[in-house]
């Protein structure tokens, strides 16, 4: 039999839960973003790297709307095809 498995990282799935939030709606505040992290398992300090990385990349990007706390919008597209060679990797039973 033998073989192994590739277990999904904490990063991996809070990134997967947040695509599944964008879907729903994709202008979220900072800490809506990280909060569906950590409902994933993420830690708070781990989820707020995450989003510096995801500004970085142009992924989450602020809308200049006069609302305070700012706004962001999730990019899903560019959030996809970041995930999608991962996505081939994992089998998720």
């Amino acid at each position: 039999m033998g073989g192994y498995v590739i277990v999904p990282s904490k990063r991996f799935l809070g990134l997967m839960g947040l695509l599944d939030e964008a879907k729903k709606n994709n202008k979220r505040t900072w800490i809506e973003i990280i909060t569906i992290m950590m409902g994933k398992g993420v830690s708070r300090k781990y989820a707020e790297l995450i989003v510096v990385e995801l500004k970085a990349r142009g992924i989450i990007k602020p809308i200049n709307e006069p609302h305070h706390p700012v706004i962001y919008e999730i990019d899903i597209k560019k959030l996809e095809e970041t995930l999608s060679p991962l996505k081939e990797m994992i089998e998720v039973r």
